[in-house]
């Protein structure tokens, strides 16, 4: 719950749409969606929704677990689609992943 109550209380959905493996990482491509919903009586009301393309790139380490190594969010207004093109990389090498960024940008619905 946000310490704003006026929001109300959240509800998150994660969709993972892709990964990629390379040496000890991988690359996760997600679209995390969120809404704030307020019930008033027996009315649910939706306050607020985003919906936000992110990669996250874990490391194996020497004891076989992975850890988070970066959080990328793509950017608001006009670096929107140029800041999802340059996380749509190959997590070790850096290497653009052809037509990936295509797949950021089909996945951002909440239905």
């Amino acid at each position: 719950m946000n310490a704003n109550k006026n929001l109300g209380f959240l509800i998150l959905a994660p969709y993972i749409w892709d990964y990629y493996t390379e040496g000890t990482r991988i690359k996760v491509f997600a679209t995390i969606s969120y809404s704030y919903y307020n019930l008033y009586g027996s009315n649910l009301s939706v306050n607020y929704s985003k919906i936000i393309p992110v990669a996250i790139t874990y490391r194996k380490n020497f004891d076989g677990n992975y850890y988070m190594e970066t959080y990328s969010v793509a950017e608001d207004g006009s670096n929107f689609n140029t800041s999802i093109r340059d996380f749509c990389t190959t997590p070790e090498s850096n290497k653009d992943i052809p037509g990936i960024h295509i797949l950021s940008l089909r996945n951002l619905s909440f239905t």
